[in-house]
């Protein structure tokens, strides 16, 4: 039997197009959002100490639900509670939630986001929800990495060249190494570290590193984040810090 469909003339599938398309769009926004994408998976193991956690919403979401008040950090078993420090990344639907000190060697953690949590249109997730982490043994820091912010750009054509001093971080006697993540983009607050690899990574005990061949005149933006010897990462309690350098 001919499809009903092929019976309808094709400027009236058109009309029904144009009137099912906005339709089908407010369908999904009238649902929960949810959680695309997080970083670490839920359930790993052998998570650092202080580690980049990152969650990917499915659309965008209210800004005034993405602050530390809705967000947690639960050590299973018990009702101990981290409020973690969390920065909202519009442009690519994402939260940094970050630990305010190093996580207990060995243990579980619940990573909430509240159930009321709404999306720019006003939608609630409706339950909590997030991820399960299970931490590594301990290592040699006994406290958050410091990290003063790269300078640059330099003076050489199609070049920029990133300096920084040496971070550091609390141990308990051996002297920590650091290697430095560096994200490079050309547009501001689009670092992803949840998609994207780190654009360059150095080798231990950099202080530096030079991007060349870049279009003179235009703005690079970066992020840097340092890396202890034992995979915890700099992670500032405020937003984290970019550099923006015009390409000399």
């Amino acid at each position: 039997m001919r499809s009903a469909w092929r019976s309808v003339p094709p400027l009236v599938l058109w009309g029904l197009l144009i009137v099912l398309g906005p339709s089908c769009t407010s369908g999904k926004n009238s649902q929960p959002p949810s959680i695309l994408l997080t970083t670490p998976d839920s359930g790993t193991g052998s998570v650092p100490l202080l580690p980049n956690i990152i969650f990917q919403f499915d659309r965008g979401m209210d800004p005034s639900f993405m602050i530390n008040t809705y967000f947690s950090i639960v050590q299973s078993g018990t009702t101990t509670s981290i409020s973690p420090s969390v920065e909202f990344l519009p442009l690519l639907n994402e939260v940094r939630i970050t630990p305010t000190s190093l996580l207990l060697p060995g243990t579980t953690y619940l990573v909430l986001v509240s159930g009321v949590v709404q999306s720019s249109s006003g939608v609630a997730l409706g339950a909590d929800t997030g991820i399960t982490i299970t931490t590594k043994g301990a290592g040699i820091a006994t406290g958050p990495i410091s990290f003063t912010a790269p300078t640059g750009p330099g003076t050489t054509a199609g070049t920029i060249a990133l300096s920084w001093s040496t971070a550091t971080e609390p141990t308990t006697g051996a002297a920590p190494s650091f290697t430095y993540n560096i994200w490079m983009v050309t547009g501001s607050e689009t670092e992803d570290f949840l998609n994207a690899p780190p654009t360059f990574s150095t080798a231990a005990g950099a202080t530096g590193a030079t991007f060349s061949g870049l279009v003179t005149g235009t703005t690079y933006f970066f992020k840097v984040q340092a890396v202890d010897q034992d995979g915890n990462v700099f992670a500032p309690t405020t937003t984290f810090p970019e550099l923006s350098f015009q390409v000399p």
